[in-house]
This record gives C-alpha cells, structure tokens and sequence, in this order.
C-alpha cells in the first residue's frame, strides 16, 4: 500500500499556457476618397477583403447601405430625407481594391451625416461588417489654415474648392495681445513665426484659429555613433531658430544659436555625449535632451530574405552578425524563429551586458511644470490668536486683509494727479466680489461689463457717499473723505459695525429696485469694429470697449454710462450721440444705430 502512495506523489509542479489557432480568419478593409462628400463631387469607396495571409478572397462578395443619421442644415423649404439612401451589391474584386462610386444625385438638399455599411459574404457562410461614417454637405463654407513646412496657408474654400474671399488675418501671443497681420483676398500665405501662440483668420460670420503650440514643431535630432565618430544633425523644417549645447560628459564641445546644425567630430573616447536644444516655439520655450552613447557591445544583426513567400514555399533566409566596428562575429548563437502576422508577437528585448557609462551633471536647472504639489485642506488662519503670538497687527498686508471693526486706509499722491479710489470688502481674510460701486448713489462700476476697466475709480475730493453692492450685502459708508490729487484704497469687513456706516442683506440676484435703476446705465453694443482700438467717453471717463470678441452677433456690455456719449476709433475720427437705456448699439462712424434690446436679468 505504502508503494502506491509513493508512486502517485508530486515532485516537481509547472504551469504551462496552451493555445490552439485555426488560421482560417479573413479581414475586412474599408476606406473612402475623402471623409467629406461635396455636391456633384465624385465620391469613392474602396473595399478590401483578404485571408489570414493578406491576400485577396477569391470568392465573396458585397452589399453595401447607406443610412441617413443626423442633418445639420436644409436648404430647401420643404424635405424629406430618406431612412435608407442607397443599397448596393456586388462582387468583391480578386486582384485589388474594390472601387465602388457613391453617387449623390438622389441625395436631398441638406447638410447631413450618413453611415456606410459594408457587409461581406464568404462561400463558407462567414459574414463580416464594416461601418464608416460620412458627412455629406449639399453647401459647405468653411476657412481653412494649412501648415506647410515654416508657412501657414490660409484659404477659403467651397464645397471643398477653393475660392477668393476678403478676410482679415490676425496672430496672437501668449498674453493675449492680437495683432492683425493681413487684410485681402485669400488665398493668403505668410511665414510662421514661433513667437505667437495662435493665427486667427476672420471673414463675416467665420472664423478659424491655430493653436501652434498643439502643433508639432518637427524639430529633431538625428545622430549616429561608431568607434572613432560621432555625427549630430538636426532637422528643422519649420526653420526655427534653436540654441544647442553639445557636451562629452560635463565637457561642453560646441554651442550655438541657429537654423541648422550639422557636427561631425573624430573621438576615441567611450564617454557619452548629450545633445541640448532650447527653442521657441508657439509663445513658449521649449528644451529637449538627446543622450548619445556608444554601445560597443552591441551586436547588430541584418537578415536578407523574401519579401513574400506563400504557403508551402521553402526559401533561403541569410543572417549576418556584426561588431561595433562592423566585422562578422564568429561562434554566435542564434535562435531563429517566424510567427504569423495574426499573432501580433513582439520579440523580447535582449539585456545589454556592458558597464554603463557616467551621464551628464545637470547643475542650475530649475523647472517646477512636472512637479506635483500634495493636495492640503485648506486651513483658516486664526487671526486673534496670531495677531498676539507673531504680531500680524504690525504687518501692513495683515491690516489690510484683517480690517476688523474699523476701515483700513491707504492714501498715496496719484501719478497722473486724478483723485480716486479703489474698495475691499473682505470676510475672515478673503476678498468678496464687489458687482456695483455707487458714488453719491449714481454707479461707477458693474462687475458684470464685458470690457476691460482698470480697478480705480475717479472721484471729487471732499466728502461722498461710497455704497458697495456684494453677492448678499449692500454696504454704504456715509460721508467719506477723498483728499485731492491722491489714490485712496480702503478696505473693510462685510460685517463692520460703525454708526455711519449702514449694512443690509439683499438676495444673490438684483431685486427690482436695483434692476429699475442699473439698467439704465448700461451700453450693450456690438463689437463691428472687430480690433480696432476703440473707447468711450463719458462725463470725462475712459471706458476701453471689448477688442477680444470674435463674432459680430455676440452681445458685450460697457457702463455704466450716461447721457452725452463719445465713441472714438483711434484709427480714424469719433461719433458723439445721446445713451438712451434699453437698447442694444450698433456702431458706425456716420451714426450709432440703436435697436430694442431685452436686457435678460444680471446676476450678482
């Protein structure tokens, strides 16, 4: 008994995977001349079937829909766009490609998305489908910025042809600034210049950006490694102009500023070399690192076989082995193997035997972009306690943030000599958004103006009435002093407690008083004078009007304002009329044109 139990006791233990393929798979291939299709353009789909070796069936054939998804436009009063647009069959072509042309005669007259079905049929009752999405466009305007190389093109085009139309051109920088570069007929071609972010192409209502930095700058550093050379070349076909350092080690070997870099150096030297390059490419700086290092055991293998070889077909395979100094390796051990292309098998990777060598020190480099900052809950600072332990009363920043129960004032001579001022409302340390500052009960400033306006009001000296309207509160502090010719910035808690100044509660939205009285100090206007500079003025202020604004439709808001307005164009002559609230401006220099405007309710 004890013999048997010995016989069946386990000494060694191994998994091992088992797979088993039947190599009978046949593929579908679908694609079309382009993924637009235009009216009365030819349009073309080509069809592909083949086995597990990627050659063509002998035997199948195809059927073809096209179904109706979604429309984005009509250009007839009355349509009907059909469920199912066309259904085909035919034979699947044994030698290429199968061409089938898509007519779009029968096609109604709108802009719509359609989806091609492809269905292909085997002799041993396989089927397989293929879906491809096309959109079709009866009438199709569009711009269009092509990159080419160190040019940007900018085109109109019709249906998918090109054709002239007037358009502006403007480039813009990282800050904001836009500048227009062109204004004419397309097509248009300029020379890119890395120092902007983005090209803009503007023309009626369309309108096209592109962002360069999303694009890829095509810079590179091609380099090669022998024994006793070393080559570096860098190919820029943006031509764009780069600083680079090459060093051995820590040995800096050659630097420069320019367009194109070609560095061919004799070296017996085993150490690495590192490649720098430091550029300037849409608005932002760009530094890339190229190590090069000499593997001088490596070995380099090269195969000369067939490009093709059928089932059943032997052919000679040659293998040759090479050193570093491209001499055949004796005694070398290779292990040869072929898998079919269905497995999508990728060989592993050999180690590499010899020592590594040093790499460069990187000393005075600073970059914070890739460093994660571990998430902190956000902590109060208590400011009674602080106050006493590290004298936060003493600190200027601290009074002005901690107003407590009183009104910290800081007064200084303005540079330009205009009275004025600049108010804070703070709770336990933050700053609440202001959305209306009255003066005297007349506003000065809505937060929600579309234009710019620097956060300084101009006032009279002498005594006035400040009222600050926040999300929940109305503030209004009686009888203020404003001393001539200086800047008075003042802060205060939205909870202050002073006999002359007054606090009241009011809802996050405008009641109807506030609404009766605000609306009629505010402007909206739109923007059809695209980046001119242009301002108004009223009772002796300056309001910048919106010069970031793309499309004429779009609505902008300036105030407050009131009663004798001048519009001015700073590259031509100004246009005075009369506000009159309740409507929206549209302005030109030979009038202002008002139309009836329902101002929806603004919210704090």
């Amino acid at each position: 008994m004890l013999d048997i139990i010995e016989l069946f006791k386990t000494y060694i233990s191994k998994r091992f995977h088992y797979e088993d393929y039947e190599l009978s798979e046949t593929k579908l291939s679908i694609r079309t001349s382009s993924e637009n299709q235009f009216r009365n353009e030819p349009f073309k789909l080509y069809v592909k079937g083949t086995d597990e070796n990627n050659l063509n069936l002998l035997d199948a054939r195809l059927e073809i829909t096209l179904k109706s998804k979604r429309s984005s436009a009509y250009f007839a009063e009355h349509l009907f766009v059909p469920d199912t647009l066309l259904f085909l069959e035919q034979k699947l072509d044994t030698s290429d490609e199968t061409e089938i042309l898509i007519p779009n005669s029968t096609f109604a007259k709108a802009n719509f998305e359609y989806e091609i079905t492809v269905r292909m049929l085997t002799s041993d009752n396989q089927s397989i489908y293929k879906n491809k999405n096309i959109h079709f466009f009866h009438l199709k305007k569009e711009l269009d910025i092509q990159l080419q190389a160190d040019s940007l093109a900018f085109t109109f085009k019709e249906n998918g042809k090109e054709k002239s139309k007037s358009v502006k051109v403007f480039t813009a920088d990282k800050f904001g600034n836009r500048n227009k570069i062109y204004e004419g007929n397309t097509p248009y071609k300029t020379q890119i210049s890395p120092h902007f972010s983005e090209y803009i192409i503007e023309s009626d209502s369309l309108s096209k950006t592109i962002d360069l930095g999303a694009e890829n700058s095509l810079l590179q550093c091609f380099s090669s490694r022998t024994h006793n050379a070393i080559k570096v070349t860098v190919d820029n076909p943006r031509k764009i102009p780069f600083t680079y350092y090459i060093y051995k080690k820590n040995n800096q070997k050659s630097r420069g500023y320019t367009k194109s870099l070609t560095f061919e150096r004799k070296t017996k030297s085993n150490e690495n070399y590192l490649v720098y390059l430091r550029y300037l490419w849409g608005g932002q700086i760009k530094e890339e690192n190229y190590p090069i290092q000499y593997l001088d055991r490596l070995l380099n293998i090269s195969v000369s076989q067939a490009k093709r070889v059928f089932p059943s077909q032997k052919t000679k395979i040659e293998v040759l082995v090479t050193d570093d100094k491209g001499k055949p390796v004796p005694n070398v051990d290779l292990t040869a193997y072929s898998m079919t292309q269905k497995f999508g098998y990728t060989p592993p990777s050999l180690p590499y035997f010899s020592k590594r060598k040093k790499k460069k020190n990187f000393i005075n480099s600073f970059d914070t972009k890739n460093i994660r900052l571990a998430k902190t809950s956000s902590i109060d600072l208590d400011y009674r306690k602080w106050k006493k332990t590290a004298c936060l009363d003493s600190i200027e920043y601290y009074k002005f943030i901690y107003p407590q129960d009183s009104i910290y004032k800081f007064a200084y001579p303005a540079s330009d000599s205009i009275t004025q001022f600049a108010p804070f409302v703070l709770k336990d340390g933050e700053f609440q958004a202001i959305h209306v500052i009255y003066v005297d009960y007349k506003p000065v400033y809505f937060s929600w103006s579309t234009n710019y306006q620097p956060y300084s009001f101009k006032i009279d000296s002498g005594f006035h009435q400040i009222k600050l309207r926040t999300a929940h509160r109305e503030i209004t502090l009686d009888s203020l002093y404003f001393e001539e010719g200086e800047k008075l910035i003042f802060s205060l808690n939205e909870t202050i407690n002073q006999p002359k100044i007054a606090i009241e509660n009011l809802p996050d939205t405008l009641i109807r008083q506030e609404q009766n009285l605000l609306y009629r100090y505010i402007f909206p206007y739109r923007n059809n004078f695209y980046d001119d500079y242009s301002y108004l003025e009223n009772n002796g202020n300056i309001q910048v009007l919106n010069m970031t604004g793309k499309g004429y439709n779009q609505q902008y808001l300036a105030g407050p304002v009131s009663g004798k307005l001048s519009f001015n164009l700073l590259t031509s002559s100004s246009v005075d009329f009369v506000h009159e609230p309740f409507f929206q401006y549209d302005i030109s220099l030979q009038l202002a044109v008002c139309f009836p405007d329902c101002i929806n309710t603004v919210s704090n």
